[in-house]
């Protein structure tokens, strides 16, 4: 929940491996769930207004860390074969500027999107206070829109299977209050950041089409008035995009259970208040039910340090004393009537282990929000404190009589979501748990076939 807004990554080398430069996805059709593998605007301005002094000594570290962009837009043929070379004269990056490609992919809306880490940061996409880029058409033959943030608002889709391979699951991990969808999920201080929802999923659920959802949430300067149920509506509309498209494949199975719903089985990563969003969008579709969607077709969930009864906001108050947020964070305090109501609704609508959730708790305390010289505010206030005990994360459900995963983590609550590498023994259990949560699911499908 309470997290680096967008952590920069250290500084990495340009890698040399052709593969980052083409697509290697694309939308297939379902036929069967596949084993898993044993191992488990408009452009402010031109870039040329923007004048590059080069540096007379070596640049600070902060300066030489490049900074993680999200590029939507690219058409295929746009992508291939160099996606680099082809933004870097859409966008007008100096040659100066190395490129990294993390992540691309086919996105919900069928173009692709793209993950990409430039460093130094060009100048094109270095306007302070600006974390959104739109570049039009530069000429008379070209009529393509490309977005660029840092953002990483809505739905991001960061895998989807290659063509070879049937894509039969959608993993999504929503962030939480003060969270980044990309960056909260991302270790820090390392070289080349373990992102564990792309690094860490992709190889054990080749299979699985996998995404983040961010919402507007952040904590000092927020300006929303957003509440719980809203955050919840944006939630599940955000997701009715993600659906299946048709393929003649699918069209020439009528018979096909999932080919007929264009949907696949879907499962939540949610942490924090990104949990609280998850039951309140599903309550939603309960109420008005959309076949085929994500949330409908939702079969678990992995809940990291979720307050269902509510968590430590005190140590926030005077970081959002006044702002049009106070009532949102101040909803999800302990004993809020508001995430009472929220979990006595959730509990009586759907039965245990409908969807199935497996809950993690935090067993070290965070540091608290500090007020820098320049007015900033950092997480590096102490005294430290427990932000969700283990009671809320757990929905009261660690000491109930019937069977409960409940896991503990010694961790603090931002980096429950935050694994060094694949050999974290932490990130091992989380990677157990999911596997068994998607085989249950998939037991299930089958038997109501």
């Amino acid at each position: 929940m309470l997290t680096d807004p967008h952590p920069d990554a250290p500084p990495m080398r340009e890698s040399t491996d052709p593969r980052l430069n083409t697509p290697n996805e694309a939308d297939s059709v379902p036929a069967g769930i596949l084993p898993r593998q044993s191992n488990g605007g408009t452009n402010p301005a031109p870039a040329s207004t923007f004048p590059v002094e080069l540096p007379q000594k070596a640049p600070s570290p902060k300066a030489t860390k490049d900074m993680d962009y999200r590029v939507q837009g690219i058409k295929l043929e746009n992508a291939v074969p160099d996606l680099l070379s082809y933004l870097s004269r859409k966008l007008g990056i100096e040659p100066t500027v190395v490129g990294r490609i993390k992540a691309l992919s086919t996105s919900q809306t069928g173009d692709k999107v793209a993950i990409i880490a430039w460093r130094p940061q060009p100048a094109c996409l270095s306007a302070p206070g600006m974390d959104e880029w739109h570049f039009g058409p530069t000429s008379d033959d070209d009529d393509i829109h490309i977005t660029v943030d840092t953002h990483f608002r809505g739905v991001t889709v960061l895998y989807s299977p290659p063509p070879d391979i049937p894509h039969m699951i959608d993993i999504c991990a929503v962030a939480g209050l003060g969270g980044h969808a990309w960056g909260s999920f991302k270790y820090k201080g390392a070289s080349q950041s373990f992102m564990w929802v792309l690094d860490g999923l992709r190889e054990h659920f080749p299979n699985a089409r996998l995404m983040t959802y961010g919402s507007k949430t952040k904590l000092d300067g927020n300006e929303s008035s957003q509440t719980l149920e809203d955050l919840g509506k944006l939630l599940r509309d955000e997701m009715r995009s993600v659906t299946r498209r048709r393929s003649q494949s699918v069209l020439s199975s009528p018979t096909s259970r999932l080919g007929t719903a264009f949907a696949v089985p879907s499962f939540f990563i949610a942490h924090s208040l990104g949990g609280l969003t998850v039951k309140e969008a599903l309550l939603q579709e309960r109420k008005n039910p959309e076949f085929g969607s994500f949330i409908n077709k939702l079969q678990g969930a992995l809940f990291f340090g979720v307050p269902s009864h509510g968590m430590n906001v005190e140590v926030l108050e005077a970081m959002i004393r006044g702002q049009p947020n106070e009532f949102l964070v101040k909803s999800i305090t302990y004993q809020s009537p508001t995430l009472r109501e929220l979990s006595r609704k959730f509990k009586s609508k759907f039965a245990v282990g409908k969807p199935k959730i497996i809950y993690f708790y935090e067993m070290e305390p965070s540091f608290t929000p500090k007020q820098l010289e320049n007015g900033q505010w950092k997480m590096e206030g102490t005294p430290k404190e427990v932000l969700v005990d283990l009671d809320s994360a757990t929905d009261g459900e660690l000491w109930s009589q019937g069977y409960v995963n409940t896991h503990p983590l010694n961790r603090n609550h931002s980096d429950l979501v935050k694994f060094s590498s694949p050999n974290d023994a932490d990130f091992q259990r989380v990677l157990d748990e999911l596997i068994k949560l998607v085989d249950h699911a998939e037991t299930r499908v089958e038997e109501e076939d």
